[in-house]
């Protein structure tokens, strides 16, 4: 009566449990197929355990990845920035030598000193007339 409270799987099923094999099948002795039950009770909860853990280890990795592409784009978005600033100091320096503002200067003092010796030009005509005038009557 107690062999038939034990359970009965067919004599040639085997199970793999940390790297040994066990056997498991119709036993002759309660006590071994309770010991063998035992053994496949837990290699399936180690079973159950290592596939929770591989499914925590999965969402880690998902994670990490996620945030690897973020940080790639914060990355990129960073590079884009300081290139712009680079961009900018550029601009800024080439104002702060004056070299735009310097040229316009020159410009407009070499028109004026221009008008100036136009509208004077005449009068410095007649000063050296009126000088070799006064040389030739002396």
């Amino acid at each position: 009566m107690a062999t038939a409270l034990a359970p009965t799987l067919p004599p040639t099923t085997t199970f793999l449990v940390t790297g040994t094999s066990i056997g498991i099948g119709a036993s002759t002795s309660i006590g071994t197929s309770i010991e063998q039950t035992t053994e496949f009770v837990r290699a399936m909860e180690e079973m159950s355990i290592r596939a929770t853990e591989l499914k925590k280890l999965r969402e880690k990795v998902s994670n990490l990845e996620t945030d690897c592409k973020l940080a790639q784009i914060q990355q990129k978005e960073e590079v884009q920035k300081n290139q712009r600033m680079v961009e900018r100091i550029k601009f800024l320096e080439k104002d702060l030598t004056l070299q735009e503002p310097l040229g316009d200067m020159k410009e407009i003092l070499s028109s004026n000193i221009i008008d100036s010796i136009n509208e004077v030009w005449p009068s410095i005509q007649i000063i050296f007339e009126q000088t070799e005038l006064v040389k030739a009557a002396t």
